[in-house]
């Protein structure tokens, strides 16, 4: 999908905080993202007013980045720059555009105007880099320092190959007269020879791949976005890397169920998840109608009211609106739990209770030993809460979502890429919903029901699988995978 935006980021400080302003843009540009940051950035055309200009920049740049300081809170220009933003471009797509503080160290957050305070600050410039797309720098100094000392291992070995070479040809010229009858000098060369084509050849290896990382940037990160259109409508996914976690739950977890028995998941490959859950427009855009019981909620709002064969529906229409361009399916039960979990090992992404500030589900019972929060009753529009920590939202709460496995119990010992059992009349359903408690929300917790029932379930997460690296997407409220050609897909 082409790229909208002229800037990734609009940086926005009051004229006496240039000096102090000037690392954060310089960290920020070095991580590859695109800054508008002063009157040196401007292009004003004749007859064109300063205002004018202010608010064409506002339009072209994706994300807006507030510096927090006395003086910007002074400044006419900067509230009229935070102003135009928020109005203008956040509150319209604030699923796609994000608005950012950051604060000083004296900074007082009661300076600034009410409707700002309920956005979180932060000091930390690798948090503001990460949150906006740009590249970990000190990650791939570390990278490259580790290639580099591959390579003085490779040449290590290198240099004593070519001592061996020397020595054992001295010694079978030595003795070529009296054993012309066993293997010949030019054939134990040739042998010698070869094994150090093969270092040469990992020496090569280790040196591309240093090349790759600088050239790209670093190995795909977790949480990098890549975006995809179909039939006019945007699907946001975040990169979900391989890795190994622990699957269940621990015998002391509160709300735990017998089938959450601990164990050992290995997932090779990574895949990337839609951000939010399939939403009614969407579900509208590629099946042209609308199953869903909370239909005034919006086409923002997950889809709903949707059994697992109505999912496959779907995924066989969006395969062929697709094309060639992939093949989509449902997530395995632990590629969700994996993807849910984010790298913890809590009952929740978040911690071992459930706020209701950060999911939607019955906030009159939360977790045992954790506090009462509200109860909606209702869905509410998909990423309107927290994200976890590799930018997948309403994980927990607000629908629940399908998987492909069929129900079972889970395998005594470690495993790679399971796919849960093979035969089964139950297909699983995973993450719990608006009017559940916060122990059906936990990561680990599981439920099945048959693939033809219709309730008011987020089924889906479609992901998406790369023919060159295996790669998963996940959409909400049901996930599929999708094989296709890099070159099809462009990363925001």
């Amino acid at each position: 999908m082409e790229d909208l935006f002229e800037y990734d980021v609009f940086l926005c400080f009051a004229g006496k905080d240039e000096e102090l302003v000037k690392p954060l843009w310089q960290e920020m540009s070095l991580s590859g993202l695109r800054v508008f940051w002063s009157d040196e950035t401007l292009k004003e055309n004749v007859g064109q007013s300063f205002f004018e200009v202010i608010q064409s920049a506002l339009v072209k740049s994706r994300h807006f980045l507030l510096f927090c300081t006395d003086k910007a809170m002074l400044s006419e220009w900067v509230r009229i720059e935070y102003v135009t933003f928020f109005n203008e471009c956040y509150l319209p797509s604030r699923r796609k555009r994000r608005l950012v503080l950051f604060k000083t160290k004296d900074f007082d957050k009661s300076s600034l105007p009410p409707f700002l305070r309920t956005i979180q600050l932060t000091e930390s410039s690798e948090e503001v880099i990460k949150n906006l797309g740009g590249v970990d720098i000190l990650m791939l100094k570390r990278e490259n320092k580790r290639l580099n000392e591959k390579v003085k291992l490779a040449e290590g070995e290198i240099f004593e190959l070519k001592g061996e070479i020397t020595k054992r040809t001295k010694a079978y010229k030595a003795l070529q007269g009296r054993f012309r009858d066993h293997i010949s000098l030019k054939e134990h060369e040739e042998r010698l020879k070869e094994r150090e084509r093969e270092i040469w050849k990992k020496v090569d290896l280790v040196e591309k791949q240093d090349v790759d990382i600088q050239s790209t940037g670093s190995e795909i990160k977790a949480g990098a976005i890549l975006e995809k259109e179909i039939k006019k409508q945007v699907f946001t996914f975040a990169y979900i890397p391989p890795g190994e976690f622990n699957m269940g739950s621990p015998s002391d977890e509160p709300g735990r169920r017998n089938d959450e028995i601990l164990h050992k998941v290995t997932l090779i490959k990574g895949f990337y998840m839609q951000t939010t859950q399939v939403t009614q427009g969407q579900w509208k855009a590629v099946m042209g109608d609308n199953p869903s019981n909370f239909k005034e909620c919006g086409d923002d709002c997950p889809v709903e009211t949707v059994s697992w064969n109505d999912v496959n529906d779907f995924i066989k229409k969006l395969n062929e609106l697709n094309g060639s361009d992939g093949k989509y399916r449902l997530p395995t039960e632990a590629e969700w739990e994996y993807a849910a979990r984010a790298g913890t090992d809590t009952p929740f992404a978040f911690g071992k209770c459930l706020s209701t500030d950060d999911a939607n589900y019955s906030g009159n019972h939360p977790l045992e030993g954790c506090p009462k929060g509200e109860y909606r009753r209702k869905t509410i529009p998909v990423g309107s809460l927290k994200a976890n920590n590799w930018g997948l939202y309403d994980m927990h709460g607000n629908v629940w979502e399908w998987v492909e496995d069929r129900y079972g119990d889970y395998p005594a010992g470690s495993v790679s890429d399971p796919v849960g059992p093979e035969s089964g009349s139950i297909r699983v359903v995973r993450g719990g919903g608006w009017n559940y408690d916060a122990s059906c929300c936990r990561s680990a917790f599981r439920d099945g029901n048959v693939p033809g029932i219709r309730i008011n379930l987020s089924w889906v997460s479609p992901c998406l699988f790369e023919v060159l690296n295996f790669v998963l997407l996940n959409f909400y409220p049901f996930k599929i995978f999708l094989e296709s050609n890099m070159g099809n897909i462009s990363k925001s």
